[in-house]
C-alpha cells in the first residue's frame, strides 16, 4: 500500500521457503543483474524491489499530492 508505514514480511525468506531464487534490490542499477541471475537460476524467482515510500510513480511523489491538497 503506497504512502503507509506498514511492516512488510521478509519476501525473500518467503520465496526461499518455496525453493525460489530470491534477491532483494535496493538500487535501480542492480535490477538487471538480478533479473539475469533469476533467469540463469532456472527456478521460480522473486525479486524484491525497495522503493522510497514517498515515490508513488516515476513522476509523482506523495508529498506533492499533500502540498496540492493543503493549497486548496
Amino acid at each position: 500500500v503506497y504512502g503507509t508505514n506498514l511492516k512488510n514480511p521478509d519476501f525473500c525468506a518467503l520465496g526461499a521457503s518455496f525453493n525460489a531464487f530470491t534477491q532483494h534490490v535496493n538500487e535501480t542499477k542492480d535490477f538487471i543483474p538480478a533479473v539475469k541471475k533469476a533467469m540463469d537460476s532456472k527456478k521460480m524467482s522473486l525479486i524484491e524491489l525497495s522503493v522510497e515510500t514517498n515515490q508513488l510513480s516515476t513522476r509523482l511523489h506523495l508529498d506533492d499530492i499533500k502540498k496540492r491538497a493543503s493549497n486548496g
